[in-house]
């Protein structure tokens, strides 16, 4: 797990994968999912902007409900569409339960800006079934996106396309995949960039 709300009052708010997303210019999505859930009213989204040297000054972006009591897994999304380009933004959430007790989730940081490199990451990370590669392409070119073997060996082709400049995201399934650690390798032209995702 990446996150257990610990709560005074009940048990634990177990959080599996909390990420987020660039879906265009002006919007992210956070998205969670919870293994389980006792006494939980719900989920404040807090959001602030990453400036060096600078405190973080959070603020709530809304609210969304839980499902109190749950034995079993639930994903939950909420889309942000205030932001603004060339920016960072560090996401958490707030965890509240019936009497008022709250708790908060690690964090999650994405920036707003095309980079001026090729760059690929993915989330969840640890993954179970399935992740999300999100990828920025600097100029536009031919890329392909590639998934291997911590030795090298090529397990699947994911992509081979000409591409505009911009953030993409595609989601790999992953569950006819031994558990273990893979490598996702993009390129375009000579640039490339690598992540490695770890399947529980």
């Amino acid at each position: 797990d990446i996150g257990c709300f610990e709560s005074n009052y009940g048990l634990p708010v177990s959080l599996i994968s909390l990420g987020a997303s660039l879906i265009n210019k002006n919007t992210v999505e956070i998205n969670w999912e919870t293994a389980t859930e006792l006494n939980n009213k719900g989920w404040e989204i807090e959001r602030t902007t990453l400036n060096s040297g600078s405190e973080l000054s959070w603020t709530s972006l809304g609210f969304t409900d839980g499902m109190n009591n749950s034995n079993y897994s639930n994903k939950y999304s909420f889309t942000d569409n205030k932001i603004e380009k060339n920016a960072t933004y560090v996401y958490r959430l707030k965890q509240v339960d019936y009497e008022g007790n709250y708790v908060y989730s690690n964090i999650v940081t994405i920036a707003t800006a095309y980079s001026q490199e090729l760059h690929i990451n993915a989330f969840p990370n640890p993954a179970k079934t399935s992740t999300t590669l999100q990828y920025t392409v600097p100029k536009k070119g031919i890329v392909s996106l590639n998934l291997y073997t911590m030795c090298g060996v090529p397990v699947k082709q994911l992509i081979t396309e000409t591409m505009e400049e911009g953030t993409y995201n595609k989601l790999l399934p992953l569950n006819n995949l031994a558990a273990g650690n893979y490598i996702v390798r993009i390129q375009s032209g000579k640039d490339m960039s690598y992540v490695t995702i770890c399947l529980k």
